[in-house]
């Protein structure tokens, strides 16, 4: 084997073994509390309550303070339980925000796609603080769903969208645990 090859072996054995540590070791986005509960009307909407722990790592940090929008995605998924087979998804909603820092102003906003609004604070901190609330998330269910509420539940998670990064940031939000933003999966009752 001439070294040709075994640079080539050696970098893409290195390289595959960064991407692996990079999923290993992802800082965890703590859940304080969490509950779901179906609110009647036309259309029936879920809303959530509850609170996340997320504080931003160095690294990020500084790339929010230099421009970079950070966008966090949460998933939520409704599903029926059965005792049987598993647990079918009946409806996923992806509700979206972003964080950014506007240097002129030393403002960070918070901005939600869904309803087109913006919350402004004066330091990151109280943007975190906003952030980190859940009780401003509602959700419509679809009206061919009968019955919402006694057999089903909702699984719920947040993340740094790491896709939503400039281009050239991406591979090292891959293969850096500082990026890797994430809570687990959580299972909520779903309750009337």
């Amino acid at each position: 084997m001439d070294v040709c090859k075994k640079t080539r072996l050696s970098i893409i054995f290195i390289v595959c073994s960064l991407l692996c540590a990079g999923n290993l070791y992802a800082r965890e986005i703590a859940v304080r509390s969490i509950s779901a509960k179906i609110e009647t009307g036309t259309p029936q909407v879920v809303h959530l309550a509850g609170e996340t722990a997320l504080e931003l790592p160095a690294r990020v940090e500084t790339a929010l303070d230099n421009g970079i929008t950070l966008d966090f995605e949460y998933e939520v998924i409704l599903k029926r339980n059965r005792r049987l087979i598993w647990d079918p998804a009946l409806f996923r909603w992806f509700y979206r925000r972003q964080l950014s820092f506007f240097a002129l102003s030393s403002k960070y906003v918070v901005s939600t796609d869904q309803d087109n609004s913006a919350q402004v604070f004066a330091n990151l901190r109280s943007a975190l603080q906003y952030l980190n609330r859940l009780d401003t998330i509602r959700l419509a269910l679809p009206e061919d769903i009968p019955d919402a509420g006694n057999q089903h539940y909702i699984e719920f998670q947040m993340r740094l969208d790491i896709e939503s990064l400039p281009l050239p940031m991406r591979p090292l939000a891959y293969i850096s645990s500082s990026w890797r933003l994430s809570t687990d999966w959580i299972e909520v009752p779903l309750s009337k």
